[in-house]
């Protein structure tokens, strides 16, 4: 049996992303985002991850 060898490339990571939720936001609610990721100094879909998991979010009564 032949010895594979590293090509190189990008190394796999820990804890890949594999699942995708599509959200739509009208324009005042992009900026808004646009704007909070700025200020965190984060990309617009870290900005959006991050906050969704750490929001308590209300539930309809």
């Amino acid at each position: 049996m032949k010895d594979r060898k590293n090509k190189g490339g990008r190394p796999a990571l820990e804890n890949k992303k594999r699942f995708r939720i599509n959200v739509r936001f009208d324009e005042t609610e992009h900026k808004r985002v646009l704007k909070n990721a700025e200020t965190a100094g984060m990309s617009k879909s870290e900005w959006v991850r991050k906050s969704a998991v750490r929001c308590n979010a209300m539930t309809a009564s």
